[in-house]
């Protein structure tokens, strides 16, 4: 039994063993053919040994390393560090190492890192650089690296080293010792396909196979503060009441405490391999908990991971998953078989496959990042992270898991991410700062001039992109375009209520499926009475349940209503949240990611996504979360501003490649804009040779890859309200699986979820007996279909 307690040793112990080493010193021993197009020179001030390597004048590429992957290293993410030695005259030219990795003539990865220039000519310098290129991209490549010297200028290298290892990702997950079993277990519950053991010796609780083999190690419970600065582990429980039903279901019930927890553990067993599981804790007093989880060891290794995007892994694992609410897994195959999928949401769910653990969160404060700028005169931006909750005495969390065991089952169809089958989204954001009509007219219609939505020739209308539009109410304070604009625009900028054409123009957006929605009511710091004429007039009007804050910080000026300021806060003369509910608005933008930045070292190259979701499955990435302490809103995040100021740029952020990997990894993209920004520079229009504002054609190809992308139904891109109004009523199907090859879906909404999307590893699938509409994806099918309120379908397969 001692392999519990080792567990996480083992894996920690293992975790940097992986590394492919490539040197040379240009000594005759060592020249080795590694490295080609190198120049060995004898010279006694070589950095070190006789022998240094010289660039001949006029040469441009040199010292290149050429490796294909072996299949040890292909699809794991990679670091590949080049370090050596170098000196050349000080001059302005400049020369770079390059990292290149190439598949099938298709570049993946091209990174050129330029060297210093000496301050005395002819000093020895040190060169280290390091990139780290995600398992995508690594599944067939060949990775190259070289000297790039475009000056041909006489340069000196000495002691070159490459070397590759296999990157870890870092671990959202606690370091736990894991407590051993003693004594001889008693039996709580016998079901014939497996038993539920109490050990009094170690008072630790697991369930074993028929024959008694462990499929669990034993259930516990961790709390920690905020940052883990205090983890509180206790697996220990005491058995406090069992009983039995009519029907032979038996309900066990276990008491213990961790850390600020009291924890009741009640556990449904039957004649099934269905287990039920339900938590109840109570609280101490806490500011700001980190995490409060069920911990879940398991003996056999997985077989199956259901992940966020709809994929399955049954071979090469991660070493650590993120599954939210929308994933699960196995381990194990036959009698041995433990089945984990889809608890009840807000729970989520992390698994280490190496260490054999399952996390099940009932609170963790990365599912809801939150930030608070405080009122503060003599500060600028300055935030607090509220994404930890605090409890105080007698405050109840509870949670739900059911999972099987003992049997193997087939692999359950997956919730797509989108709906009516799309394989990735985006959503357009657009921020109201500093606006004018006729460059809103030149993003949307294509050019100033036109002022009919169905006149359009380019912009966001021409090509159907919808767009989540905020707009200011009103502009109390004539805050004008002259300066932002360099005189441009000597206008007042664009608001709702100050100029009837800007209005005009927003109705035709609004019957075009655009989202209008709040950026707050105005440029400054608004009081309750006027939030609520704005709210009551954009309800009446275009009925969004968006809002975008504005212009957020410390200064009693910056806008103290916005969600995160003291909009939320109900000791403000600014809390907001009693109007915002009143008038239905329950989405917020949440710029806790482009803030705090916790994944900013994870992006790669120009893709959208951050983190790059090729590194893998283990960040607790939320891009949609509720409000702390508001549980009918929900935060919507987005991870940088998107500025493309030179036209080409456009063609690079939208390539084929990018749009590829979005739908690859079915990735939801939120981007933050400010296409009408009334100076040029955002990249969005420009002047053309009559002074007029147009759409700039790279944004207008943009905007026309994505309707192709949109037409072949890979793609979708949508709004706010939209997804959310789907995403929040998915999160409250109850999925259950009837049989072997039959799940049951049941819509306990109030509306109707229009174009619900699974994909199954099956070719045949029927929904309530009747063909859904279907698509082949990666060998495997993709249904959707409607589903009514309040109604049940019933998916075989």
């Amino acid at each position: 039994m001692k392999y519990w307690a080792c567990i996480f040793f083992v894996f920690y112990a293992g975790m940097f063993a992986h590394s492919q080493t490539f040197s040379t010193g240009f000594e005759d021993e060592d020249a080795g053919d590694s490295f080609l197009l190198v120049f060995p020179t004898r010279d006694p001030t070589s950095f070190s040994g006789q022998n240094l390597s010289r660039l001949p004048k006029g040469t441009e590429f040199s010292h290149v390393f050429e490796y294909q992957l072996p299949d040890s290293l292909k699809g794991r993410n990679l670091k590949i560090g080049i370090k050596f030695w170098y000196r050349f005259p000080a001059e302005k030219e400049k020369c770079f190492f390059v990292t290149d990795m190439s598949h099938e003539a298709k570049n993946l990865v091209w990174k050129a890192d330029s060297l210093v220039v000496p301050a005395n000519a002819m000093d020895w310098m040190k060169f280290e650089s390091s990139t780290e290129v995600p398992a995508d991209m690594t599944l067939n490549g060949r990775i190259k690296t070289y000297f790039w010297n475009p000056s041909h200028i006489p340069v000196d290298l000495d002691e070159l080293v490459v070397n590759i290892e296999i990157l870890r990702l870092p671990s959202f997950i606690p370091l736990l010792n894991v407590p051993e079993f003693k004594g001889s277990p008693r039996v709580l519950a016998q079901h014939g396909i497996f038993e539920l053991l109490y050990y009094p010796g170690s008072s630790l609780v697991a369930f074993v196979d028929r024959k008694g083999r462990l499929l669990t190690g034993p259930i516990g419970m961790v709390s920690a503060s905020k940052n883990n600065k205090s983890v509180r582990y206790n697996a220990r429980w005491r058995v406090y009441r069992q009983y039995e039903t009519n029907d032979g279901t038996r309900i066990t019930v276990l008491k213990n405490r961790s850390g600020w927890f009291r924890n009741r553990l009640t556990i449904t067993t039957s004649q099934t391999n269905r287990v039920e599981v339900s938590i109840t804790s109570f609280s101490g007093k806490i500011k700001g908990l980190g995490r409060h989880s069920v911990v879940l060891p398991f003996s056999d290794t997985p077989t199956r991971v259901y992940r966020l995007n709809g994929k399955t892994d049954t071979m090469q694992f991660q070493t650590e998953y993120y599954l939210g609410s929308g994933g699960g897994f196995t381990a194990g195959e036959g009698e041995r078989s433990l089945h984990v999928f889809y608890p009840k949401a807000p729970v989520s769910m992390q698994l280490h496959t190496e260490a054999r653990l399952l996390i099940l969160n009932i609170d963790y404060d990365a599912d809801h990042p939150q930030l608070h700028y405080p009122l503060a005169s003599n500060k600028k931006d300055v935030f607090v992270d509220r994404s930890a909750r605090s409890y105080g005495y007698g405050d109840q969390l509870n949670a739900e898991l059911v999972f099987f065991i003992g049997k193997s089952m087939p692999e359950l169809p997956r919730l797509m991410p989108f709906p009516h089958g799309y394989e990735a989204a985006i959503i357009w954001t657009e921020h109201a700062d500093y606006t004018d009509l006729r460059t809103q007219r030149a993003v949307h219609f294509g050019h100033e001039d036109i002022q009919l939505a169905e006149k359009a020739v380019g912009g966001f209308t021409a090509y159907n992109i919808p767009v989540t539009k905020s707009v200011f109410w009103h502009n109390p304070d004539s805050v004008s375009n002259a300066t932002i604009s360099e005189g441009l625009f000597p206008g007042l900028h664009a608001s709702v209520t100050g100029d009837s054409e800007f209005f005009d123009f927003l109705k035709q957006l609004h019957k075009q499926g655009n989202e209008i929605c709040l950026h707050t009511a105005g440029q400054f710091t608004e009081n309750r009475d006027t939030v609520r004429k704005a709210l009551q007039f954009m309800k009446h009007h275009f009925v969004s349940p968006t809002w975008i804050d504005h212009g957020y910080n410390n200064a009693q000026k910056f806008n103290r209503e916005n969600a995160v300021c003291d909009g939320f806060n109900r000791k403000s003369d600014y809390f907001m949240a009693d109007l915002w509910e009143e008038f239905g608005v329950t989405y917020f933008w949440n710029p806790y990611y482009e803030e705090v930045r916790p994944f900013e070292e994870w992006m790669f190259g120009g893709h959208f996504m951050i983190p790059y979701p090729g590194f893998g499955d283990a960040f607790p990435y939320r891009y949609i979360n509720h409000v702390n302490g508001f549980p009918n809103m929900l935060f919507w995040s987005t991870t940088g501003t998107l500025e493309v100021p030179e036209d080409p740029m456009w063609d690079y952020f939208f390539s084929e490649d990018h749009l590829q990997a979005l739908i690859r990894h079915r990735s939801l993209w939120i981007n933050h804009v400010y296409p009408a920004w009334a100076r040029q520079g955002k990249g969005f229009w420009m002047m053309d040779e009559y002074s007029k504002a147009v759409a700039m054609p790279g944004f207008d190809r943009a905007l026309q890859k994505l309707a192709r992308y949109r037409n072949e139904g890979q793609i979708l891109p949508v709004t706010i309200s939209s997804y959310l109004d789907y995403y929040t009523a998915v999160q409250q199907l109850v999925i259950e699986r009837q049989s072997d090859t039959t799940v049951s879906v049941y819509n306990p909404g109030n509306k109707s979820i229009e174009g619900l999307s699974f994909i199954v590893n099956a070719s045949h699938v029927r929904v309530n007996g009747r063909q859904p509409q279907i698509k082949e994806l990666d060998g495997e099918t993709v249904f959707w279909f409607d589903l009514p309120a309040h109604s049940t379908a019933y998916i075989s397969y």
